[in-house]
């Protein structure tokens, strides 16, 4: 089962810091994590498995790293929550093809509510 992660924060383009407070002290899952990150060419990943935290220097769009974190098989050790509205098309790729449907409307919802906090 994946880890529920969090997107902590992000600046497009750069650098992105998520945290997995579940997995906090387990060394080997960061490893893991970091080793697949650094394979994908402009990717730099660092850990820190104390705090449960990852960072990732990358460049591009939020929407084609999270196409690439899918393709190298991280959706298997992180479910990553708090997906800004622009990246949502890539993190599709992270969602089993039966909970695209509930994505699609969970954001549509929150869309919604953002207009109307306006």
């Amino acid at each position: 089962m994946a880890a529920k992660t969090q997107i902590v924060h992000y600046i497009e383009g750069h650098r992105i810091r998520l945290r997995t407070p579940s997995k906090r002290h387990d060394h080997a899952f960061f490893q893991d994590v970091k080793e697949r990150l650094n394979r994908i060419e402009g990717m730099q990943a660092s850990v820190q498995p104390l705090t449960g935290s990852v960072v990732v220097h990358y460049s591009g769009s939020l929407a084609a790293f999270f196409e690439q974190v899918a393709e190298i098989g991280l959706s298997q050790l992180l479910e990553i929550e708090g997906v800004p509205e622009p990246a949502a098309e890539g993190l599709q790729a992270l969602v089993p093809s039966d909970w695209k449907g509930v994505l699609v409307v969970a954001l549509l919802i929150v869309g919604g509510l953002q207009v109307f906090r306006a």
